[in-house]
């Protein structure tokens, strides 16, 4: 019976079957609730499950159900608790616990890829590479008493991310509930987890002495765009900026050796990449400079090159945004903001991973290019089914599968799916909206009788 249901799931439903099955390989709730325990600092161990709350937040953050409340009723039979308490938990979860989960969830879902020999090129051909962003949490609504006699948006956050471009998962994160609080502080306790002889790429907010010596120290390298006052900076006698080509994009490229100042009064040599713009960016920068301290053997169109994909953050940190609820703005308090913009990041991992192992395992000869928003629609639509066909128990099976076995359950899944219905629909570009009215005069009018007008 039971083997008929998931057959009939994956003819029907495939990619939600997909996401369930390695939700629950790489989330179990032991390894949740040890996570919890492991991790928390004031927070107490309660009839309250961590991994209940998971339960509970996450079916929002996919679109499982509406809010959060809503979310609560469903489950208010098995939580045992009441709802204030749930949300006193909620409120407290603290940061080191969403670090943790972040990075020991997601190594789960590293091997299983690395397994599938599922793993994308690198940015610069011998070199693992990782991304480093920032984002500040969007405003909530204003529900506490803090927030509610202003008009100023009330921020719950800051995050730092790290993309492991190989898999393109979120390996790590960086999370502080104050919304002010300085990246480069905050990605600074991360230089003692550096992985030696990786390239990081990271924008001009990470661009300063003590990140850089901390890239030294690690023997790690790094793409850094320069910042237009740090670190401080000097030319060296003798070496001139020098024209090396043009990149893909016709655009000219230079190079010149300097020397930086490291927060020990040392100076440091690196290389100084400058890209001419064939169109300004949006703040009017004409030129892009880079700092790296990769080998001469990397030429700097590499370089140049490499740096663009880092908005491959950009873009998934977007598709975050676009295809899961990760920022709920009815939830006020930080700390539960920045949970579930966590399990947002571990929801676009589960996506981003099983994505992946379609791609490496469906029979489709020209597989197309899949949609988040599809794929995230159905996995939303199929939880309840989820709920009501199976229970913890009947995932415990592909808990205890070693990975060829698990390997083999997404095989026998994905081969046969049908990925049409997931594919990316691409518009055309919007046309330019037309000089209207001011309709000072003319609220409103009839669109019915404006047809009729315009025959």
């Amino acid at each position: 019976m039971l083997k008929s249901i998931f057959g009939r799931f994956s003819k029907r439903a495939p990619v939600a079957l997909l996401f369930r099955g390695l939700f629950a390989r790489a989330f179990s709730p032991k390894k949740l609730d040890d996570i919890f325990s492991k991790n928390r600092c004031w927070q107490v161990d309660s009839t309250l499950l961590f991994s209940t709350v998971v339960d509970i937040v996450g079916a929002v953050v996919v679109g499982a159900k509406p809010s959060v409340h809503a979310s609560f009723i469903h489950h208010e039979e098995e939580v045992g608790v009441s709802k204030q308490a749930f949300y006193d938990k909620l409120a407290g979860i603290e940061v080191p616990v969403c670090e943790a989960m972040v990075a020991k969830c997601t190594a789960e879902l590293s091997a299983l890829l690395t397994a599938a020999k599922a793993r994308k090129p690198d940015l610069l051909e011998g070199y693992h590479c990782f991304v480093i962003d920032g984002k500040r949490l969007n405003g909530t609504e204003h529900r506490l008493d803090v927030s509610r006699y202003t008009k100023s948006a009330p921020l719950p956050g800051s995050i730092v991310a790290i993309l492991d471009t190989r898999v393109e998962l979120f390996v790590h994160a960086i999370f502080d509930p104050d919304a002010y609080a300085n990246e480069r502080k905050m990605l600074a306790p991360y230089m003692t987890k550096l992985e030696e002889g990786a390239v990081y790429l990271a924008d001009r907010n990470f661009c300063d002495g003590p990140l850089i010596a901390g890239f030294f120290k690690a023997n790690t390298f790094f793409v850094l765009r320069h910042h237009g006052r740090s670190p401080r900076w000097h030319k060296i006698v003798g070496c001139r900026k020098r024209l090396v080509g043009f990149d893909p994009a016709g655009q000219k490229v230079y190079e010149q050796e300097i020397e930086v100042q490291l927060p020990d009064k040392s100076w440091v040599r690196v290389r100084r990449i400058t890209v001419v713009l064939a169109t300004p960016t949006r703040d009017g920068d004409t030129e892009l400079h880079l700092l790296t301290n990769l080998p001469l053997s990397v030429s700097a169109l590499c370089v140049s090159e490499a740096y663009r994909g880092r908005w491959t953050i950009e873009v998934c940190l977007g598709k975050i945004a676009s295809a899961l609820n990760a920022e709920i703005n009815t939830l006020s308090y930080p700390h539960a903001c920045l949970f579930c913009f966590c399990l947002g990041l571990l929801a676009f991992n589960i996506i981003s991973t099983l994505k992946q192992l379609l791609y490496r395992y469906n029979k489709t000869k020209q597989i197309p290019k899949l949609s988040d928003y599809y794929i995230a629609l159905e996995i939303g639509e199929s939880q309840l089914a989820f709920e009501i066909c199976f229970d913890h128990a009947d995932w415990k099976k592909l808990q205890s599968m070693t990975t060829a076995e698990f390997l083999q359950w997404v095989i026998d899944i994905a081969k046969e799916a049908k990925l049409t219905k997931y594919r990316t629909h691409t518009r055309a570009p919007k046309k330019p909206p037309p000089k209207r009215s001011s309709g000072k005069k003319r609220a409103h009018f009839s669109t019915h009788r404006a047809l009729e007008e315009a025959l």
